[in-house]
């Protein structure tokens, strides 16, 4: 509570401020500028990023979901600056992959450890297909988690399946 008082009899009063403290409000994955809430998206992983695929015959609603690339949004409840860490979780039950395997196809690699950003002024930031992707294997699956501040991490609701279609 601050108290505000002045040398006139006639200005006295209070105020009272609650300091809001930032906190990552959401983290979504992207499908150009829709934020997916599905439990779950099929990440088409050997196909190219190439629009002709978008098609309902295909049952690929969008480019974003072709290719090993993944686009999301982190939201933070407040406006300003934060900076924050985005990690991409794989399943227990995902291949596994040696490291003669990893040596020799850098494909078979993901996005491995935290990766940090800083949000907008807004609080908010859209992270690129460029930083985040997964296994080609088909059938992995995987989560997107983001911390702020040593704080809980954040996940996304939606999860992602990686698959593969043979209509090349």
């Amino acid at each position: 509570m601050i108290q505000i008082s002045s040398p006139q009899n006639n200005v006295l009063g209070q105020v009272s401020m609650a300091i809001k403290t930032p906190e990552i409000q959401s983290i979504t994955i992207l499908e150009g500028d829709q934020e997916l809430t599905v439990p779950e998206i099929a990440q088409y992983v050997n196909l190219p990023r190439d629009s002709q695929y978008v098609n309902p015959a295909y049952n690929i609603p969008h480019i974003d979901r072709l290719g090993r690339k993944i686009r999301c949004k982190v939201s933070f409840n407040t406006v300003g600056k934060f900076k924050f860490k985005v990690k991409l979780n794989p399943d227990s039950s995902n291949v596994v992959y040696t490291a003669t395997e990893k040596s020799r196809n850098s494909n078979y690699c993901y996005s491995e450890g935290e990766i940090e950003f800083t949000t907008d002024s807004t609080g908010e930031k859209i992270i690129e297909a460029d930083k985040l992707f997964v296994t080609p294997a088909s059938n992995d699956l995987f989560t997107i988690s983001a911390q702020y501040n040593s704080g809980t991490a954040k996940e996304a609701t939606t999860k992602i399946r990686t698959k593969k279609d043979d209509f090349l």
